[in-house]
């Protein structure tokens, strides 16, 4: 009996609340506040096509930390967490526990400070150098410039 109550009081609440200016007003801005973030978030995309190699090789280096280390470190502990009932993870916490995991290791990563991040980095702008300096295999079906065209 008392959880109907418990539904009836709070159903109430919510139809009350519908008419209410100031939560619509609340809503707005927080669409708002959601669509700003959206075209932040493509700005910062449209950004990504000025970046420098050494810009995009720390952004990499990131990345491959963020998911071939921190995030299973994170999972891990997450699987092993044998919390008492009332601190137990719930069911939200279980299903977007993994989204979680992988805001949280880009987070962690993304601070100035990580050296295994920075040395990364460091290697991957020298195999991108010393790709860049080797030597493209000539097609043999084109001719170089230089005998006038004959193959």
């Amino acid at each position: 009996m008392n959880t109907t109550n418990v539904i009836m009081n709070s159903s109430a609440l919510r139809f009350a609340e519908i008419g209410d200016p100031n939560i619509a007003r609340r809503q707005s801005i927080e669409n708002q506040a959601s669509f700003s973030s959206v075209l932040s978030r493509a700005q910062t995309r449209s950004d990504k096509v000025n970046q420098t190699p050494e810009q995009k090789a720390r952004e990499a280096a990131e990345q491959l930390v963020a998911t071939a280390l921190v995030q299973p470190v994170l999972k891990q502990l997450r699987e092993t967490n044998n919390a008492a009932e009332p601190f137990k993870p719930n069911s939200a916490e279980r299903s977007f526990g993994q989204m979680m995991d992988t805001q949280l290791s880009q987070r962690i990563v993304g601070s100035k400070s990580w050296a295994l991040v920075d040395r990364v980095a460091q290697t991957l702008m020298k195999r991108g150098a010393a790709t860049s300096k080797a030597a493209i295999p000539a097609n043999p079906f084109i001719a170089p410039a230089d005998e006038g065209g004959a193959v």
